[in-house]
């Protein structure tokens, strides 16, 4: 591990701040245990080339975990497609339901400030907010996922939801509120008549193209 960088992609420095070793079993595919103990709210792990050894490659790009290429030039590096294969222990869990009322609707250095379900389980998937006590409102603002680590292209970016509905808590029975079908945009505000309760869901039934739901933000207001 390298020491502390002035920004992302900063990789200028040649220090290392912890090193670890392991002994990769021969002829074998299989998880490699590197042991660091170390605070900090983002690492740069490198692997130095090593002949008849291999890192795993996935085409899936967790947000918040890079894989950095170095540009022809200078120290400055870029983040490439895919992502090396990796797992933490104690496990990591940075896209909690928790986020969504963060106040932060765009992901940070440090933090993703993003709500994605479970890859391992189907669509629909939705998230609860519990309001604590009857609360009247009649707008909700939410702020789905459309890739800001990448120029805009033509199309729906697949991250983005594509249907949802909203329900609302009614004497212990579930009431959709409203749905939307074929979304595209990044921030949608739906109004409605004035209702009361103490709990919200945002359901998603399809993205554009991905496998799970993400939502940055949900706002709850009466205007």
């Amino acid at each position: 591990m390298k020491n502390a960088a002035n920004s992302s992609g900063d990789f200028s420095s040649q220090e290392d701040i912890a090193v670890a070793t392991a002994i990769v079993p021969p002829n074998s595919r299989s998880w490699v245990t590197f042991a660091f103990d170390i605070p900090a709210h983002s690492y740069l792990v490198w692997l130095p080339p090593t002949e008849g050894i291999g890192w795993c490659f996935s085409n899936s790009e967790p947000m918040g975990a890079d894989r950095q290429e170095c540009l022809p030039y200078g120290v400055s590096w870029t983040k490439g497609k895919g992502t090396y294969c990796f797992r933490l222990y104690p496990p990591s869990l940075p896209y909690s339901g928790q986020n969504v009322v963060n106040g932060v609707s765009r992901p940070e250095e440090n933090q993703p400030n993003i709500w994605i379900s479970d890859p391992k389980q189907p669509l629909p998937q939705y998230i609860e907010l519990d309001l604590d006590e009857p609360t009247e409102f009649n707008a909700v603002y939410l702020t789905f996922d459309t890739n800001l680590d990448k120029m805009a292209t033509k199309g729906a970016v697949p991250q983005c939801a594509k249907d949802y509905s909203l329900y609302y808590d009614k004497n212990g029975e579930w009431v959709r509120l409203l749905s939307e079908k074929d979304n595209y945009h990044r921030r949608r505000k739906h109004t409605f008549n004035a209702i009361k309760t103490s709990k919200l869901r945002v359901q998603v039934e399809a993205t554009n193209g991905a496998d799970t739901a993400r939502i940055y933000e949900v706002r709850v207001y009466c205007e």
